[in-house]
């Protein structure tokens, strides 16, 4: 997670001063109303890419991947015809990564590896 210096100036009191804590890996997504693009949260790191740029969704074995203009994401686990279905919807607002583990008997999804890379922008 990147960070820099607090730009919060103390004699101001109109800034706003609440946190918002990196979100719990369950449930491992998120649906919304007209959602602008999806946040990916891996294990170490985050991405939001918006949907006006998702170019592609190609639904394999246990492996969907995502062709947006910028960006290729390759999500790996169980159950990812769920996810391919809302987001053919534009419906997933966000997802996260939740392990190597096999999930519980239970969970419909368990979204095992989130990895994503830039694409080359040749002219």
């Amino acid at each position: 997670m990147l960070r820099r210096s607090s730009t919060r100036d103390p004699l101001r009191t109109d800034q706003d001063t609440s946190a918002v804590p990196y979100p719990p890996s369950d449930p491992p997504f998120v649906l919304g109303t007209h959602p602008s693009g999806i946040r990916f949260y891996a294990i170490h790191e985050t991405l939001f890419l918006p949907y006006a740029g998702l170019q592609s969704v190609h639904l394999g074995h246990d492996v969907l991947t995502l062709g947006f203009v910028t960006h290729e994401v390759v999500i790996s686990g169980l159950g990812l015809h769920t996810l391919y279905a809302h987001v053919t919807e534009q419906k997933l607002k966000r997802i996260h990564e939740q392990g190597p583990g096999v999930g519980s008997q239970d969970c419909s999804v368990w979204i095992r590896e989130l990895r994503w890379s830039s694409r080359s922008m040749t002219r």
